[in-house]
This record gives structure tokens, sequence and C-alpha cells, in this order.
């Protein structure tokens, strides 16, 4: 997971777990919003959906027992470095993890994206279109299998 940190404009990083389940996936976005919030960036968490949003929530106090990661949730500009949202909020965020189904298609030429994508086939087919989407705007996404 070294992306994050190696430049925080214009790119899309896959994270893709290779086995696990929902916990894991939520555990892994996590740990990529640790990553981006340690590198000094502001980030925005985006869910699925509200319920989505509410297990980020909890999993942020609660994934790693050294870690805090100060956090709020909804898309208002706040003085929070890290948002949890289940849409995007583009103004002053340097760096969207995102669980969204779908590519986000305002920010990827100024913004990094962490896109975390769950081991089921579904989810593997739903990235392969976020990924040929992004490629064919001129962004080469990198995948990292983890």
């Amino acid at each position: 997971m070294t992306a994050i940190g190696s430049n925080s404009a214009g790119g899309v990083d896959f994270y893709v777990l290779k086995s696990g389940s929902d916990p894991a996936v939520l555990k892994l976005a996590c740990r990529v919003v640790e990553k981006a919030y340690k590198g000094g960036y502001r980030v925005l968490l985006m869910g699925r959906d509200e319920q989505q949003c509410s297990q980020l929530d909890e999993q942020l106090w609660t994934f790693s027992q050294g870690s805090f990661i100060p956090h709020e949730r909804g898309t208002d500009a706040t003085a929070a470095k890290v948002r949890i949202a289940p849409s995007p909020a583009l103004q002053d965020i340097d760096v969207i993890v995102t669980l969204n189904r779908a590519p986000l298609d305002d920010a990827f030429h100024h913004l990094r994206i962490a896109d975390i994508i769950g081991a089921s086939e579904t989810e593997k087919h739903e990235a392969r279109e976020r990924f040929k989407f992004y490629r064919s705007h001129g962004i080469e996404p990198r995948t990292h299998h983890i």
C-alpha cells in the first residue's frame, strides 16, 4: 500500500482483496484512510450508502488498537481531516477512499482516488468497468492485490 503517499494529485489506485468478506473490505478501507491521514492528506471516505457509512464510522474507531483517526460524518466542509459520506464532497479534499460502485467522474483528474474492491466476482466485475472508464478518460489506474 504505497501509492497513496506517493502523489496526492490526479490518479486512481485499485486495492483488491484476494480473499475476505465485508468486514475485511471495511478494514482495508480504514487502513488506506489511515495511511493518507498520516501522510497529511485531507480524506473523504465514501461508503456505498448511509448504512455502510455508519459501519465505516464505527470501524475507524475500532479497526486498530494503536490508531486514532479523528473524523466526522457528512459532506459539509469542516475542520476534520477525514470525512465520511456516501456522495462526493470535493472541496478541501486531497484523497477519496471509495467503496462506491460507480466511477468518480468529477474527481479523477485532480484528486487521488483509492478504490477498495472486495473479493467477490461481482465486485471485481464492477471494478473492471470502473478501470475501463478511468482508462478511457486518460488515467492509467494502478492495481494493488492485498
